[in-house]
C-alpha cells in the first residue's frame, strides 16, 4: 500500500489531477439496491446494503483524521474485506429482529437464514472492491499481491454513471417489488 489515491492527493494537496476521484460511498447503493432487491429471496437486503459501504469507513477515517495511510488500504482487499464481511454478517444476524421491523416499514420483510446473511455480506463487500478497483490506484484487491489489475480498465465517469442510473433503477424496482408483494398479499 505505497500509493495514495488521486482523491487523497487532491484533499491533502499532494498534486492530484482529478478531484472527481474522491470516494463517494452512496454511489455503491445504486447497484446494490436493485441487486439486493432482485435477490432478496436469498440475500438479507439490509446486510447487502451495509456490506456494500462498510469498507468505506477506511477512507472516511483517513480523510477525517488526515492519516498518513492510503484511502483504500487493507479493507479494500478481498482478504480483509472477507473478514469484515463475516463480522458484518454476525452483527446483522444478531440484529435481525430490529432490521426486520425497520424493513417492515418499507414493506420489505424477509425470512432469511443465517447463510443468507453471510452470502449477502461477502458479495456486498466484494462488489464494493470490484466497483472501486478500476477507479483507485491504491487498491490492491488481491493482497498480498501488490497489484491492481482492474485499475483504469473502466473510466471513472462510466462507473459513476452506472451507479447513479442504478440508483434510479433501484427506486423504480423497489416500487415494482412492493406493488407485486402487495398484490400477492391481497390475493391470498
Amino acid at each position: 500500500f505505497y500509493y495514495y489515491s488521486q482523491g487523497a492527493q487532491a484533499v491533502y494537496g499532494w498534486g492530484g489531477e482529478n478531484n472527481l476521484d474522491m470516494p463517494f460511498t452512496p454511489y455503491h447503493w445504486g447497484p446494490s439496491s436493485w441487486l439486493g432487491l432482485g435477490f432478496s429471496k436469498y440475500l438479507d437486503f439490509p446486510t447487502f446494503l451495509l456490506a456494500n459501504v462498510i469498507v468505506d469507513i477506511e477512507p472516511f477515517l483517513v480523510l477525517t483524521f488526515r492519516l498518513n495511510y492510503p484511502l483504500h488500504g487493507y479493507c479494500h482487499t478481498f482478504l480483509v474485506g472477507s473478514v469484515i464481511a463475516v463480522l458484518v454478517a454476525l452483527i446483522m444476524f444478531k440484529g435481525k429482529p430490529l432490521t426486520q421491523r425497520i424493513m417492515g416499514l418499507f414493506r420489505l420483510r424477509q425470512d432469511i437464514k443465517m447463510s443468507g446473511f453471510f452470502i449477502a455480506s461477502i458479495i456486498g463487500v466484494w462488489f464494493h472492491v470490484i466497483l472501486d478497483a478500476p477507479l483507485y490506484s491504491d487498491i490492491q484487491p488481491f493482497y498480498p499481491i501488490k497489484d491492481n489489475p482492474f485499475y483504469g480498465l473502466i473510466e471513472s465517469r462510466t462507473i459513476y454513471s452506472f451507479c447513479a442510473w442504478s440508483f434510479l433503477f433501484g427506486i423504480v424496482f423497489y416500487i415494482i417489488v412492493v406493488a407485486i408483494r402487495s398484490k400477492t398479499k391481497r390475493e391470498k
